[in-house]
């Protein structure tokens, strides 16, 4: 079951927010001694963007990737990198001392490499659904993984299979309660583009889990 509150909200291209809550840090994971590439923030009072050096070991540039909050911490998930290959590295991002880290997980679970998926907080849980894999034809997700955050700990969820949501990335995953996600939305392609317009609720403290269509 899961225990405190948990706040957040993914957007439709695997981006995501969240509020600071907790006091783990989710240490793990190798660092690198140089400075890394320039992280960019908007400042409170509307004067605009401008970069913000880092150190560490910085993700490799890509995009459709996750950013989840954390504890004064930015973790990022997966993405597409320059080479057009799919990614499931896993960083942290320190917001005291701006320094990257790369993590590694405890398990050799994980989940496979993917973009375009959604992540959202649960406590002091990660929790990433769907998206998009690098094979050819085009292979979509709607597997439902969960990481602990202070020991780096992948699982991935047992939920009633006739309960789950057709595959799809650029979806949205939103927490309605301390113990409730709704899921909304996302496409697939097979050469033409299918749009979803569905609406899932999921209830974590129930056993079996279970995708409930709205």
């Amino acid at each position: 079951e899961y225990e405190g509150k948990g706040e957040g909200e993914s957007k439709g291209m695997g981006e995501s927010k969240g509020e600071k809550e907790g006091d783990g840090d989710g240490d793990g994971g190798r660092e690198g001694e140089s400075e890394g590439e320039s992280g960019v923030e908007l400042e409170q009072f509307g004067v605009g963007w401008h970069p913000v050096p880092t150190k560490g070991t910085p993700p490799s540039p890509r995009h459709n990737f996750t950013m989840t909050v954390y504890a004064g911490d930015v973790y990022v998930f997966g993405g597409q990198v320059m080479d057009r290959s799919y990614s499931n590295d896993f960083y942290k991002l320190s917001l005291s001392t701006l320094r990257w880290t790369q993590l590694t997980p405890t398990t050799t679970a994980a989940p496979s490499p993917r973009h375009g998926h959604a992540s959202i907080r649960v406590g002091n849980r990660l929790l990433i659904f769907g998206g998009r894999d690098g094979r050819i034809p085009a292979h979509f997700w709607n597997d439902l993984w969960e990481c602990d955050l202070h020991s780096l700990r992948w699982r991935q969820l047992s939920i009633d299979e006739s309960t789950l949501p057709p595959p799809r990335y650029y979806h949205s995953l939103t927490l309605l309660s301390p113990t409730t996600l709704c899921l909304f939305g996302g496409f697939w392609w097979d050469g033409s583009e299918h749009y979803h317009d569905d609406c899932y609720v999921l209830n974590l403290s129930l056993s079996p889990l279970r995708w409930v269509k709205q």
